[in-house]
């Protein structure tokens, strides 16, 4: 987990536009969030808030989980 840190502090605030829109997400009717593979297993859902410079991290997970069950879950599909 250190180590996904480190990189979400180094790479992402670096270069915040380094990941595509989320297709995942997309296909779920979600637009505006980006999707970075950070590691093998790991993926982070993230998006930009250009108005007030900054980046909201929505979720990091096993990219091997299901997403839509998963965000159900949470309760942040609904």
């Amino acid at each position: 987990m250190a180590n996904i840190k480190q990189r979400i502090k180094q790479d992402l605030t670096s270069h915040p536009t380094l990941a595509p829109i989320s297709e995942r997400l997309l296909a779920l009717g979600v637009a505006d969030y980006r999707q970075w593979q950070v590691d093998q297993h790991n993926v982070v859902f993230y998006r930009l808030d250009e108005a007030n410079k900054r980046i909201e991290l929505l979720l990091l997970m096993d990219s091997r989980q299901n997403l839509q069950k998963l965000l159900f879950e949470l309760m942040l599909l609904a």
